[in-house]
């Protein structure tokens, strides 16, 4: 391999199973999950089962879209590759740093939203106050170690 050959990722060397471990790996905090249905339903009311029925083919969609795309591409580059491909570099470029800015977010939002519910819950039980920042800071601190 020279210096002008882009390294390759070795055809099949990610099945399905890897692929999925991953992406729940990459989501771990199904607390987020968990802690926002009475949020959703909040505002769907009678219609949440609907609500996560699209929610869940529209994820379908998409797992199908990059399984596709990712026997199509072998590479490690992900949605930077895809967007490489398919529409142009400069959008991979754009996509690939859009991504690494807003990802962080998830967890952020997760540990907030779990922070609140927590302080709320001891507030309410045990009169004990811990902000729910606290909780921000510590979690954040936890997954950065």
């Amino acid at each position: 391999m020279t210096l002008k050959d882009p390294p390759k990722l070795r055809a099949d060397a990610l099945g399905l199973p890897s692929v999925v471990m991953q992406a729940v790996t990459h989501i771990a905090p199904a607390a987020g999950l968990v802690l926002s249905v009475q949020f959703i339903a909040s505002y769907a009311g009678v219609r949440t089962p609907l609500a996560y029925a699209a929610a869940f083919m529209i994820v379908l969609t998409l797992g199908f879209l990059l399984t596709q795309l990712a026997g199509h591409l072998p590479s490690a580059g992900g949605y930077f590759t895809y967007v490489s491909r398919a529409v142009h570099p400069r959008a991979g470029f754009l996509t690939a740093w859009l991504y690494f800015l807003y990802d962080p977010l998830g967890t952020a939002i997760n540990l907030a939203f779990m922070g609140l519910l927590l302080q709320e819950t001891l507030a309410a039980d045990l009169g004990v106050l811990l902000p729910w920042w606290l909780f921000l800071v510590l979690g954040t601190l936890l997954i950065g170690w």
